[in-house]
């Protein structure tokens, strides 16, 4: 009984997971805007996308 449990609460888990996934995968990608405010800020700053990636690693 307690492996059925545990069988249907993975099975349970996994369906969520993959409900998740596809709400996610189905989502627009980000507007355009995004992009721009990222062009701004390389104006402004000096900086890009890139060197903020590279100053969060390291």
């Amino acid at each position: 009984r307690k492996q059925r449990e545990v069988e249907e609460r993975r099975k349970r888990e996994a369906e969520e997971l993959a409900k998740r996934h596809k709400e996610l995968a189905s989502q627009p990608p980000p507007l355009p805007a995004v992009r721009e405010e990222d062009d701004i800020f390389v104006v402004e700053f000096g900086e890009t996308e890139l060197h903020r990636q590279a100053a969060v690693k390291g």
